[in-house]
């Protein structure tokens, strides 16, 4: 998508309504003025309908247009049971939604784009697109100027209501026209005659759009006496039952693109609807066509004939049947026909729908149309995407509920295995294994499905050699992209199956190729698709593990790119994976705030174990490697209360945790056992892991062990720098310990290069060489200190040399040549204090501290 082409082709917005803009200068000054600033607020313009907040809009958008490309989305009420369906004009393919949403997103939010984004009729927006609109009003750094139009009437969506209390907000309240503002307006029309101008004030009461609509009336005539009656008035005029045609059409449909409506109403009725200001057009990925105002489709749905309104709605859903469309078009669709009761095609257009909502995260909306669907051939289908939200979102009596009906009424083996895959898939997510390994166990199901379950299972129980000798090979996505149940549901446990197991045990080539066909089964099944996010921390963690972090790295983006403009459950695993890839970098502080933000976001949405679960672990170890052992302490607590089996492939990180929060004499002890868990259970990348950590403790005489498992895992960057770890410790070699901490550091783990640093400290002290000691102690020390790292390397660093952490400041200082009254205010002691620190120091140094003369004091 390249937005900024679509903001230029947006310079054909709506035409602007005809009369003069009476009453509302100041208001547009105010908007210009504060949207031409380099710092601009976000402004609302708010008031009740007919007031005039579109037309000042446009006139906002005709003068600034002068200098920024404008870019003008309606929100309407039938898309917001459409995610980011305010933007489903936007230009965009009918591919993958996500990318979609992602790159929309990236550009509004680019440093380049400078344009003005006008949201006529927030209240209307869903609940994506206003999270969108949030995260663009909540952040100063956004060039993207944003002008938001509010109607007041009703009560206020609680997502528009947070976007409304932003610091960023600036609202602009339109009251109605003054008797005399409504005279200039009406002598602007040629209307200015005195009894007429005061009947209509009167009533009016000065609202521009019901004024207009009264313009044309005689002072003998009975007026209307409210606004809806008065367009009710002003459409009765059309005399031409096509343009009323057309009206009609978009009062149902919301909005339409041009050639759907034109192959519906006629071209030549179209654009006479918009000669007469009736409808407007707009430009974006297409030219779209919705009503002049909404008050138009509000009075004609309320008033019109019910079964000359089911009739247009089944004219719309006959087109729709003979055109493909994109996942926006399928929920507007099936939204559409959830109350179109017997037009043909109905229940395939609200299960294609259903299919969408899946692939954009929606599980609920997709449950919410499916069970709009009736008996006939698609019920079957809506069924089983039912069945399977209810398990992924652990509803477990709705899920038992349709899918045992489905498993007693049907005959089909197909269906059969589908529904007991589902019906086991929703138990693994609580934490019950037991009934996948049935089906895996079952010489009836099919051998598809027993190497795929029994794959799956045995990575996640840690037992990845049994789990790649099931399933040896990567799956190729099913040929229904939108099925549910026995083949994607094969297809989803494969890729996390294979992820896990070959990331456990090492084997790079493997592992890279199934996070990358992890991607083509996304894209290939609905089914896959809605559940990512798990997959997401699949792929993160097992790449985490390599200690290759530009890699990770990468991993993390392919998926926070797509999952990063959603609320809920993908916003929380964004915090999640954010957590890992900071730790697996060894930037700590950062790890610790995204795992707790994480996990207090899954808290609030009441998410279920296995969401979590894994960013827990993670957040426990930052934690611990932050020295904030009650925070480890407490997840390690939270894990042990919400025990589950299909994260036992874990364990041994969890066991690492608890080492790190041990005493400091069974830390060593305690990885070690950590180690030979992992290698009896084959994890040979978890047992180079955990026998790095045995390192970082201070453990000794690994090295014969670290460079076998090198040997077992070529191409594991981790394992080779751990063998070279391992020897550097073993042979008390400072300098080769020196050259360990650069190789972490071109890895990018700054957590792993600090603690090498102080243990080459240690060495150093150990040798004798204190003098070398305390200034490679103090650098570790300050890389510590900047990644909010406090382990027990580090600090052992100090207790090599006998220093306390300010004796080795203040020597640090003094052989630099700062004076003792500069240490002193430098450290916040007093002149003497620093005096005495110096003296015990060379004591314990058994030299001189200062190398360079003190400067004159």
């Amino acid at each position: 998508m390249r937005l900024q082409s679509t903001f230029e082709r947006l310079l054909d917005r709506p035409a602007t309504p005809g009369g003069t803009l009476v009453g509302r200068v100041p208001e547009l000054a105010r908007i210009v003025d504060g949207l031409s600033r380099p710092d601009p607020p976000v402004f609302v313009v708010s008031g009740r309908a007919g007031v005039g907040k579109t037309r000042l809009a446009h006139a906002v958008a005709d003068t600034m247009s002068q200098r920024f490309a404008t870019y003008w989305v309606q929100a309407d009420p039938a898309g917001r049971g459409i995610p980011l369906g305010v933007f489903d004009a936007a230009e965009h393919s009918d591919g993958d939604p996500l990318t979609h949403f992602a790159e929309l997103h990236r550009t509004l939010a680019g440093p380049t784009q400078t344009g003005v984004l006008i949201v006529d009729d927030v209240q209307n927006a869903d609940d994506l697109s206003l999270f969108l609109l949030r995260r663009l009003a909540a952040d100063p750094s956004t060039p993207t100027r944003l002008l938001l139009t509010f109607r007041t009437e009703g009560d206020i969506p609680p997502a528009v209501a947070d976007l409304l209390r932003l610091p960023s907000i600036e609202i602009v309240p339109l009251q109605p026209l003054s008797i005399d503002e409504t005279r200039q307006l009406l002598t602007s029309v040629g209307r200015d005659d005195p009894d007429l101008v005061e009947q209509i004030w009167r009533r009016t009461q000065g609202n521009p759009l019901f004024v207009t609509a009264l313009a044309g009336s005689d002072p003998t005539d009975d007026l209307p006496d409210d606004l809806a009656a008065a367009v009710e008035t002003l459409l009765a005029r059309v005399d031409d039952p096509s343009v009323i045609d057309v009206v009609e059409i978009l009062a149902e449909t919301e909005s339409l693109d041009l050639a759907t409506l034109s192959e519906l109403a006629g071209s030549a009725a179209v654009e006479a609807a918009e000669d007469s200001g009736l409808i407007l057009v707009t430009r974006g990925g297409g030219y779209t066509t919705r009503l002049a105002h909404p008050l138009f489709g509000e009075v004609l749905r309320t008033r019109g004939d019910r079964r000359h309104r089911l009739d247009i709605r089944r004219r719309v859903l006959a087109h729709y049947r003979s055109v493909p469309h994109d996942y926006a078009s399928s929920i507007r669709v099936a939204g559409l026909a959830v109350d179109t009761p017997d037009a043909p095609g109905r229940d395939g257009a609200i299960v294609r729908g259903a299919q969408s909502a899946l692939r954009v995260l929606d599980l609920p909306l997709a449950a919410r149309l499916a069970a709009h669907v009736g008996p006939g051939p698609m019920r079957l289908r809506a069924d089983i995407l039912r069945g399977y939200t209810a398990a992924a979102l652990s509803d477990t009596t709705e899920a038992k509920s349709v899918l045992t009906c489905l498993r007693t009424d049907s005959s089909d083996p197909g269906v059969i295995e589908s529904v007991r895959l589902i019906m086991a898939g929703g138990s693994w997510t609580l934490g019950r294994p037991r009934a996948l390994r049935a089906i895996a166990d079952d010489a009836s199901s099919s051998t598809e499905t027993r190497a795929a379950i029994g794959s799956f299972l045995s990575a996640m129980a840690g037992r990845p050699a049994e789990s790649v000798a099931l399933l040896p090979n990567d799956v190729a996505p099913p040929t229904d992209p939108n099925s549910i149940g026995g083949v994607a549901m094969n297809a989803l446990v494969s890729a996390i199956g294979r992820i896990t197991a070959t990331g456990q045990i090492g084997d790079i080539d493997a592992l890279r190729s199934a996070v990358s066909n992890s991607g083509r089964l996304i894209a290939g099944s609905v089914m896959v698709a809605s559940q990512q996010t798990i997959i997401a921390a699949a792929a993160v963690t097992a790449a985490a593990l390599t200690g290759d972090v530009g890699w990770t790295d990468d991993v993390a983006a392919s998926f926070t790119d797509r999952l990063a403009p959603f609320p809920g459950i993908s916003e929380q695993c964004v915090a999640g994976l954010r957590a890992v890839t900071a730790l697996a970098a060894g930037r700590v502080h950062e790890s610790v705030e995204h795992g707790v933000r994480a996990l207090d976001g899954f808290d609030a949405l009441g998410t279920p174990v296995y969401f979590w679960y894994p960013y827990c672990v993670v957040t426990a170890s930052a934690a611990a490697h932050a020295g904030d052992l009650g925070t480890a302490r407490s997840l390690l607590a939270r894990l042990r209360t919400h025990p589950h089996a299909g994260f036992a492939h874990l364990s041994v990180f969890i066991d690492l945790v608890r080492a790190r929060c041990a005493p400091a004499g069974r830390r060593g002890a305690l990885a070690v056992t950590a180690a030979d868990r992992a290698a009896a259970a084959d994890q040979h990348a978890v047992e180079v892991f955990a026998v790095q950590c045995a390192l970082r403790f201070g453990v000794r005489g690994l090295s014969d062990r670290a460079r076998e498992l090198a040997a077992r895992t070529p191409g594991l960057r981790r394992g080779v720098v751990t063998g070279l770890h391992a020897r550097a410790l073993d042979t008390g070699d400072p300098d080769a310990m020196m050259r360990v901490a650069r190789f972490y550091e071109t890895d990018g783990d700054a957590a792993l290069a600090a603690d090498a640093v102080a243990q080459a400290a240690m060495l150093h002290a150990e040798a004798g060489a204190l003098a070398d000691a305390v200034d490679i102690a103090d650098r570790a020390h300050r890389r510590a200190d900047g990644i909010g790292l406090d382990s027990p390397a580090v600090r052992a660093s100090d207790d090599a040399i006998g220093l306390t952490a300010h004796q080795r400041r203040i020597v640090v200082l003094a052989r630099t040549g700062s004076s003792n009254r500069e240490i002193a205010v430098r450290t916040g002691l007093s002149v003497r204090t620093v005096e005495g620190h110096l003296y015990r120091a060379s004591r314990v140094l058994g030299t001189a501290v200062r190398t360079n003369p003190p400067k004159f004091e």
